[in-house]
């Protein structure tokens, strides 16, 4: 049960379906309750006349509910179920205590509310108008009762999403205080990285949903950049966030299980490098006339068959990822990183213009 349910009542799939289904249907309900589905309108803001798109024209937020939110919820549930499954494989009943979870759950909704208060902000003073954010009849620019649905569906989103996070942090300092002793190395388990490859699977369900995240960053820079025409998009700070929150949530556990399996290793390779030096390179030794120069060729192979058998457990898995996957997990931050560098090097060009005039 506990590998394919969510909270006791919801499967992964069940929770995206479900959040799709219902965000989307409901703003589409009152959108059209508003005439703002398929109809636009007129604002006269200062004295300007500007159009107010429908919400079919919305159509990062329709992608997103329909699409990339859902599939942000389902990968969350997924790292959810992987880390109660590690913990418990560990002896543990939960992660966090019920007080704490009840703390994050309170601090996640206060920082989503003021997440989506910080990105209303950024539309006023703006000139485009939609079903979500409109002028009333005084020019006065505010959110629709559309808009309110779907601020509420975004806030939920980055409630459930914040909450993970968090419960990501916890369980990457429940990674990092494992010792060697804690661990079971099988340098020949089929999962090809030493049998640890679970201790990883929580973080490769966060890497994809933040992954999916980036994406719809992405989205939204590049819509406000050029349908909104806002060349100094606040969106920008959810790059730097994700940097920095992603960074260390994949890199802290990765390096601290490469570290307990690098030990591993070693004491597996002191052990058998012992036991086939008994067995071959000391028998050889007691044996061997070295008078007799005929024979000195059994202590070069016997030696040489140790250092071969050396190399082959040096080769033996040291990470608890292919490395390909450890690429493509660092690939997010990676890409987070480019708006961030453009918009370094914009204001870096402005600022030379402002001083060469």
């Amino acid at each position: 049960m506990m590998q394919n349910r969510f909270n006791g009542s919801l499967s992964p799939l069940q929770l995206a379906l479900l959040y799709a289904v219902l965000s989307l249907g409901t703003s589409v309900i009152f959108a059209s309750a508003e005439n703002r589905l398929f109809d636009s309108g007129e604002a006269l803001v200062k004295g300007v006349t500007y159009v107010i798109h429908p919400f079919v024209d919305n159509l990062s937020t329709i992608f997103d509910f329909l699409i990339l939110n859902p599939l942000v919820l389902y990968f969350l549930a997924q790292s959810r179920l992987s880390t109660k499954q590690v913990v418990a494989r560990h002896g543990r009943s939960r992660l966090i205590p019920p007080y704490h979870r009840f703390g994050l759950l309170f601090l996640s909704i206060a920082l989503a509310v003021k997440a989506m208060l910080f990105y209303f902000d950024g539309f006023l003073g703006g000139h485009y108008f939609d079903a979500v954010i409109a002028p009333n009849e005084s020019g006065l620019v505010q959110i629709t009762l559309t808009g309110w649905v779907v601020f509420f569906w975004t806030s939920l989103f980055i409630s459930l999403l914040f909450y993970q996070l968090f419960q990501a942090a916890w369980y990457t300092v429940f990674v990092v205080s494992l010792r060697s002793s804690d661990i079971v190395y099988e340098p020949f388990h089929p999962d090809g990285v030493g049998g640890l490859a679970y201790t990883m699977r929580p973080i490769l369900d966060l890497i994809r949903a933040m992954g999916i995240l980036l994406i719809i960053f992405m989205v939204f820079y590049l819509h406000d950049f050029f349908v909104h025409e806002i060349h100094e998009s606040k969106r920008i700070y959810g790059f730097v966030i994700y940097i920095g929150v992603v960074t260390p949530l994949v890199l802290a556990p990765l390096i601290h299980v490469h570290r307990l399996m690098e030990e591993q290793r070693d004491k597996l390779v002191k052990t058998a490098y012992s036991k086939l030096e008994n067995r071959t390179v000391l028998p050889v030794l007691e044996n061997l006339d070295f008078t007799d120069q005929s024979k000195a060729k059994l202590i070069d192979d016997a030696v040489s068959g140790l250092r071969n058998y050396a190399i082959f457990l040096r080769s033996l898995p040291c990470w608890p990822m292919p490395v390909r996957t450890m690429i493509e997990s660092l690939s997010g931050p990676v890409s987070a990183a480019l708006p961030i560098a453009y918009e370094i090097l914009v204001a870096g060009s402005q600022a030379q213009g402002i001083l060469g005039s």
